[in-house]
């Protein structure tokens, strides 16, 4: 039986700039008593505190500091993996496979969704991996409002695509891809971790489509092993995972708690 924990992801620190606070010597240490009264006034066992545990992607020296302080725990790094697209030979997916763009306004959505979530807690054994169910889907990703500086009617920054059987009709995983950019960025996947291979593939068909000359993807070290022989053309660690220290774990538990992390765990891609 999985266990549900409630965890924040730790954006980031920032001040307001017409209050008149100037970066100075002091000012790290100003970061580090309002990082430390948030963590443990927010953080640790309940009934007590609200969340259980918290995480974020610092940068390796934010990372290094943190933990030298005493407020973060090192649980590992977050790579971003890159695929050439035009290494792709013929577009296709075994035929037994059905690969479709899925639109948050078709009436499936919240289904195919949901039923991905609940096949992804199935198959995930002792993954520590983030909730993925159409609430949090919608909020993540349909409700987000747009970047600054996008214009009206732009298309969405966010594209959904659901992979299902020929013979089902309701689809087996909804992989979510930002195809604005080169290189295009799978942000998430939801339904059997066994199935990484197979839509990596579909997500580089996608960003070939979209004129990519690369597809990328930031993992935690989990979901990078479930990709080691997909023809990864690049690997570089692109930010930390850190735990905060008042989290309702021990630093035993850290390492082997096996965390299942992609670009959408962020709060900023």
């Amino acid at each position: 039986m999985d266990e549900q924990l409630r965890s924040p992801c730790i954006a980031d620190w920032g001040c307001d700039g017409a209050s008149g606070v100037a970066w100075h010597p002091h000012t790290p240490w100003t970061i580090y008593h309002v990082s430390k009264g948030f963590y443990d006034s927010r953080l640790g066992a309940p009934p007590i505190h609200r969340f259980r545990l918290g995480y974020g992607f610092p940068s390796e020296r934010h990372l290094r500091l943190a933990v030298l302080l005493g407020l973060l725990r090192d649980a590992g790094a977050i790579e971003s993996l890159h695929w050439k697209t035009s290494s792709m030979p013929a577009l296709h997916l075994p035929w037994y496979w059905h690969w479709k763009a899925l639109q948050p306004t078709d009436p499936s959505f919240d289904r195919d969704v949901n039923t991905a979530w609940m096949s992804m807690r199935k198959h995930a054994g002792s993954l520590t991996l983030g909730q993925r169910d159409a609430d949090y889907f919608r909020w993540r990703y349909v409700e987000r409002p747009a970047s600054a500086g996008t214009e009206p009617g732009a298309p969405p920054r966010y594209h959904f695509f659901a992979v299902r059987r020929l013979w089902s009709r309701t689809a087996s995983g909804v992989a979510v891809i930002d195809l604005r950019t080169d290189p295009a960025h799978w942000l998430d996947w939801v339904g059997p971790v066994h199935m990484m291979p197979l839509v990596s593939s579909a997500c580089r068909m996608e960003a070939a489509l979209a004129g990519a000359s690369e597809l990328m993807a930031w993992t935690s070290v989990t979901v990078g092993q479930k990709l080691t022989h997909t023809g990864i053309h690049r690997r570089e660690v692109c930010s930390g995972l850190g735990i905060p220290t008042s989290s309702d774990l021990s630093p035993q538990e850290i390492p082997g708690s096996r965390w299942w992390l992609m670009g959408g765990d962020t709060d900023f891609l």
